[in-house]
């Protein structure tokens, strides 16, 4: 479980990296539109799916998510962010390897039904929130707002 729980603690990093950028941009200069969409939407979409899978993991079916017209503040918008990423380590801190073999059943927000291995929604956890840090860097050096500091898993194992 160590193996999980490090990816999870490596994420919660890179957020953390960036938040601090964000925090000095300001929230209301990042609801800007990239060609990825609205910016701050990208950015919420980053912890808002952590809420999601969690309440599918614990056998829910959400049928909303979190978004970034909620958030008037940035420091409401990053308390929720951190809430989430501390939540994820703390989940995945109890976890047994029986626990990751498990399968759940729930119901997308599109009404289609799925069953996955919570081993496999933790992967998908960890590696999707990088996803979309990239296309907030790449947005970010296209539009010239500012320099994103390096999250890759190397430069968080120096640390």
């Amino acid at each position: 479980m160590t193996d999980i729980k490090l990816l999870f603690e490596w994420n919660a990093w890179a957020n953390e990296r960036y938040r601090n950028v964000f925090r000095e941009i300001g929230i209301d200069n990042l609801r800007i539109d990239t060609p990825y969409g609205n910016m701050l939407d990208r950015i919420v979409h980053i912890f808002a799916s952590f809420e999601m899978w969690h309440k599918r993991m614990q056998g829910l079916s959400p049928s909303t998510v979190i978004k970034a017209d909620q958030f008037t503040t940035w420091d409401d918008l990053e308390s929720t962010w951190i809430k989430f990423d501390k939540l994820l380590i703390d989940y995945v801190s109890e976890l047994n390897i029986e626990d990751m073999q498990r399968y759940v059943e729930y119901t997308s927000l599109d009404g289609k039904q799925y069953r996955r291995k919570i081993q496999h929604i933790l992967l998908h956890l960890t590696a999707h929130p990088n996803y979309h840090r990239g296309q907030i860097s790449s947005m970010f050096k296209m539009m010239k707002i500012a320099d994103l500091p390096a999250t890759d898993m190397v430069v968080f194992f120096l640390q």
